[in-house]
């Protein structure tokens, strides 16, 4: 539509409706596509669905106190740990590529593999190796930048 009639817009599919009762869910859920696709870097697409924003979602369904206590020793190392935080958001951003998220780092690609090794240690997660702790790492991510908006509590950019 950009191209042919200068017009721009974006579409927010949301949860599939099955009955009437359905469509008020979807539409809240579409509204909240929209919230979420404005942290992504892929700004040129147009048409966002909430299946591509589950973690998301989670954390802003889940109640805070929740994440505060699953997670507590994981906030707490990342709001110490400003290379964990950076760390973490450049593998969530490059979808768990070590490579990409050392380019986009701009450090050497050992230097990532230390950095995990150190996230494994303190963290006590394996990412790349069991599924669950993938996702908790993408939850713990969304959920700090959530919190403290890519900031350390301090105020600090990380």
């Amino acid at each position: 539509m950009n191209k042919n009639y200068f017009v721009s817009c974006r579409i927010g599919v949301g949860l599939t409706v099955t009955n009437i009762g359905h469509y008020c869910d979807s539409s809240i859920s579409a509204q909240a596509v929209f919230r979420y696709a404005q942290n992504r870097p892929d700004m040129e697409k147009r048409i966002y669905y909430i299946d591509d924003f589950l973690a998301e979602h989670l954390v802003y369904e889940i109640p805070e106190h929740s994440f505060e206590h699953f997670f507590k020793n994981e906030l707490d190392y990342m709001k110490i740990s400003p290379t964990a935080q950076e760390t973490i958001g450049a593998l969530v951003a490059c979808n768990m590529d070590i490579s990409m998220a050392a380019e986009a780092l701009f450090i050497h690609r050992n230097t990532m593999v230390f950095r995990l090794n150190q996230l494994k240690k303190q963290l006590n997660l394996n990412p790349f190796h069991k599924d669950n702790d993938r996702f908790k790492l993408i939850l713990l991510h969304h959920y700090f930048t959530k919190k403290y908006g890519g900031n350390h509590p301090s105020g600090e950019m990380s």
